[in-house]
């Protein structure tokens, strides 16, 4: 989008994604679920600079009826993810540098559910 780019050059990003998920949700209004995704870029702004993350969540809900066709799941849940930064001509400058960084997060989420 040139909107966001630099000197009129246009932000190239090119990589891959993957994410898959699944949940159970038991009679007594529970919910779990398990998640797992990744990403791989190949480069920003043609300069070689990669980064791939990967991430697993779990969390655990509890659905809220409010009618018979809307429900509201507020859940709390555990992230764990890996961030690998390859540093190239453009991530030199940041203060970002290239590694590989670990880290485990507490998160809620609040889902909406209704029949289509």
């Amino acid at each position: 989008d040139k909107d966001l780019s630099d000197n009129n050059q246009l932000f190239s990003e090119e990589g891959n994604s993957f994410a898959a998920g699944a949940g159970f949700a038991f009679e007594s209004q529970l919910t779990t679920g398990l998640e797992v995704s990744s990403f791989n870029s190949a480069s920003f702004f043609g300069s070689d600079d990669r980064a791939d993350l990967s991430e697993t969540k779990w969390y655990l809900g509890y659905r809220i009826n409010l009618s018979d066709r809307f429900r509201i799941v507020p859940a709390l849940g555990i992230s764990r993810w890996k961030l690998r930064l390859k540093e190239g001509a453009f991530e030199f400058a940041s203060d970002a540098k290239a590694g590989t960084y670990r880290d485990t997060d507490f998160y809620g989420q609040l889902n909406l559910e209704f029949p289509i």
